[in-house]
């Protein structure tokens, strides 16, 4: 899974993926640049079937998507 996000200065971005029971299943933080950024999430083949919330924290911008798998 890719996840586009833009940034105005470089930072940490924290990915975070719960399952519908609002459990982590998966945590992954990477250094993002100033400007546009692709984050590759790898290994999604071991989730189960369903309803998934992704969570990206930017610098404590918070930004929320329903993943259905």
């Amino acid at each position: 899974m890719n996840i586009t996000v833009a940034t105005e200065k470089a930072t940490r971005a924290e990915v975070e993926i719960f399952d519908n029971a609002g459990k982590l299943a998966v945590k992954h933080t990477t250094a993002v640049n100033k400007g546009i950024n692709n984050i590759t999430i790898e290994n999604l083949d071991k989730l189960a079937k369903g309803i998934y919330i992704i969570k990206v924290n930017l610098d404590g911008d918070v930004y929320t998507k329903k993943l259905i798998k």
